[in-house]
Order: structure tokens, then C-alpha cells, then sequence
């Protein structure tokens, strides 16, 4: 019976003994084979590194010995940035700048007396109307002075920008008793409401306005000087209008119009990138052709208003107090006096050196349809947005 336990145990130890050989080369196998791939990655790894090494260095060197190779100190100094008026964008802030930010609001006028003499009394010229006349008044036919231009021009001292938006006249808005455009705006409710109109556009407190009369841009010219301005089209005079060029007619055509009483068109202005104008500003501003949008309209307005601001900026303080005297009886309407002239005198002068941002007031131009005019539809959160930084 002992013989047997002894040897059941002995079977025992031998098939353990069998066993643990076969583990401990299953151990070893799995060691090699993470040996073996290991060194493969560091081979693989080793490859790319070499392949990297040589693309960069090649890179470093072009620039030294390629096509385009430029000196050591060419690399490694900064390229100088200038803004549009030629000015390093360090030195607008290095520069020492008094005076305040302001925002004024430039609008012309349509008012030709010499053109159309059936104007509604202003309410000084309603004073002066007696008893019979002014029983009359609401039965005759009057026009109404509208506006040609409106611009906004925002000095910012803070950013060191200046901001020049030209507005069209035929931009429509909401008021209690319907929908008007900006001119019919002044033309019915006034200054005061206009400039109510155009802070709400813009979200931009108006500081200063002036009016002044399309017939008064010569008086302008004479005080301040010729202004530079753009005109983007050949502009014609058609009796009162100032048109673009009339379209080419055939023979038949012309002998057919020159028996009627057809518009003679005359030649105003030549399309030019600058011209200095004085006695022609009126045929500028007062151009209009609404066929294919606001575009060169704006145009004209903008350079128009950077041109006053480049003549301005020009003189000294003293001179800016003498422009002022010259034109005060010229403004139609007006919030300047000579307070606020002095106080923004040297913002006026920095317009040389500041950085310039024109714009047109976004919105989408409506085309005539039927009875209904040309207008434009004001994109009043994307112009908030824009003047946003401002406030």
C-alpha cells in the first residue's frame, strides 16, 4: 500500500517537473519577439528622422544660397507696416494727440433758387407772409430742399483712425407716419430729426453738423481752397439734372429728336481719378443716375468729404478759426461756433498722418419698379456693428 503512494507521488513530481520547462521557453519566446519589434521601430523611426533632418536643413540653406536668398539681417528684422496715409503704425501712437474724438455729420443740399423758384418758405420767409398769401399757401405746388450728399465722419483719437461713410440720400427708413427716405427726412421733419435719423443708423452720437446749399460749394472752394475729388463717370448737364452720358443714337434717330423738343446734353466733367473742383462741384454732387445702384454717387461724396478734410488738416489753428468766419454765413444750418473749432483744431490737423477708412453705409440698393423710385435698404445691424469699437 506504501509502494503505491510512493509511487503515485513520484508520477507527480515528474509531470511537474516536465511542466515548468515548457512555461519558461513560452517566456523567453514572447521576450524575443518584443525584441524583435522594437528594433524594427527604432529602425523605422531612425529612417524618418534622417529623411526630417535632411528636408529641413535643406530649407535652412535654400534661404541663404537658393533663389530667393536673403541676407542674415533682411531675416531676422521685422517688415515695417505703414497705414494708408504712409504713416508707421508705431508712430500714429508715439505721436502725442490732444483733443477729443468727434463725430460730425456733413450734408448738402439741392436748393438751386436760381434753378427753381417755387421753393416752400422757410419759417423766417413765413413771417414776412401776410394775411392773403398765406391763406394761398397750402393750395400751390412747392418743392421742397432735399439733400444731395450726407456723409459722417468720425475722428477717433484713441484708435487714431479716421472714419469717412457716405449715406445715400434715397435711404429709406421707418418713421410714426410711414416709410421716407433720408432727404425727404430733412425736406419734411427737418435738421433735427435727420440727425436723430442717422444716430440711429449708426449708434454713433452726432458731436457737430453743418448744411451747407449746393450752391454754396463754390463759396467753400474760395475759403478753404480747390477739393480734390474722384469722379468715376463721365457727367453731362441735361437742362437741371446732371446725368450720366446719353446713349449713342442712329442717324434716323437724330434727325427724328432734332425736330422735337429732345434734352441737349452738355458736357460737365470728364471721368478722372483727381480733380481739383471748385465752381464744377455742384455738376458732382448733384449727379445722379440711379440705373445701376449708388455706387459712383458714393464715390464722388466720399472724396468729396476726404478732400475738405485734407484742406482742412493743412492750415493752423488761427487758419481754421478764419475758415470758419469765411463760411458761417454760408451754412444753411450749423452747431460749429468757435469753441468748437479751437477744441478740434489739432484732431482736425492729425487727418495727414491717421489712418483714413472709407465706407459706404451697407445696405442693398432697390432699383426703380413701376411708379416706385430707386431706393436703398439700410443695413442698420451691420453698420452698429461696425461703429461699435467707437463707443
Amino acid at each position: 500500500m506504501n509502494d503505491k503512494k510512493l509511487m503515485k507521488k513520484d508520477a507527480v513530481s515528474n509531470q511537474h517537473q516536465e511542466s515548468t520547462p515548457k512555461k519558461g521557453g513560452a517566456q523567453i519566446r514572447n521576450l524575443r519577439n518584443f525584441g524583435i519589434t522594437l528594433g524594427i521601430s527604432f529602425v523605422i523611426l531612425g529612417i524618418v528622422a534622417i529623411f526630417a533632418a535632411r528636408f529641413v536643413a535643406n530649407t535652412v540653406c535654400e534661404v541663404f544660397t537658393g533663389d530667393g536668398a536673403k541676407d542674415l539681417s533682411e531675416v531676422l528684422t521685422p517688415v515695417e507696416t505703414t497705414d494708408p496715409s504712409g504713416e508707421k503704425q508705431d508712430d500714429r501712437f508715439s505721436k502725442e494727440l490732444s483733443g477729443s474724438s468727434f463725430t460730425w455729420l456733413m450734408v448738402i443740399t439741392d436748393k438751386r433758387p436760381s434753378v427753381y423758384d417755387n421753393y416752400f418758405p422757410d419759417k423766417n420767409e413765413i413771417k414776412n407772409i401776410n394775411e392773403e398769401d398765406a391763406f394761398g399757401l397750402l393750395g400751390k405746388n412747392y418743392r421742397y430742399v432735399g439733400t444731395a450728399g450726407i456723409v459722417l465722419v468720425h475722428a477717433n483719437v484713441n484708435l487714431r483712425e479716421y472714419t469717412v461713410m457716405a449715406i445715400p440720400p434715397i435711404t429709406r427708413v421707418e418713421t410714426g407716419s410711414g416709410d421716407y427716405s433720408l432727404s425727404e427726412i430733412y425736406s419734411y421733419f427737418g435738421m433735427d430729426f435727420l440727425k436723430s435719423k442717422i444716430e440711429g443708423l449708426t449708434g454713433m452720437t452726432v458731436d457737430q453738423y453743418t448744411v451747407l446749399n449746393c450752391t454754396d460749394l463754390v463759396s467753400l472752394a474760395n475759403v478753404i481752397g480747390g477739393i480734390d475729388c474722384k469722379i468715376p463717370v463721365d457727367i453731362y448737364s441735361n437742362g437741371p439734372l446732371y446725368v450720366s452720358k446719353p446713349p449713342e443714337k442712329s442717324d434716323t434717330e437724330e434727325d427724328e429728336a432734332a425736330s422735337e423738343d429732345a434734352p441737349v446734353y452738355k458736357a460737365e466733367l470728364e471721368k478722372t481719378e483727381v480733380a481739383k473742383l471748385s465752381a464744377k462741384l455742384e455738376a458732382a454732387l448733384l449727379y445722379s443716375d440711379y440705373t445701376d445702384g449708388v455706387g459712383d454717387e458714393m464715390t464722388i461724396l466720399q472724396s468729396f468729404a476726404q478732400g475738405v478734410l485734407k484742406n482742412l488738416s493743412k492750415t493752423s489753428e488761427s487758419g481754421l478759426l478764419s475758415y470758419y468766419e469765411g463760411l458761417k454765413n454760408k451754412f444753411r444750418e450749423s452747431s460749429l461756433d468757435q469753441s468748437v473749432v479751437k477744441d478740434a483744431a489739432e484732431v482736425i490737423q492729425a487727418y495727414s498722418w491717421l489712418e483714413v477708412q472709407t465706407l459706404v453705409y451697407p445696405g442693398r440698393f432697390v432699383p426703380a419698379k413701376g411708379s416706385q423710385g430707386a431706393y436703398y435698404n439700410p443695413d442698420v445691424e451691420g453698420a452698429v456693428q461696425y461703429f461699435y469699437k467707437y463707443r
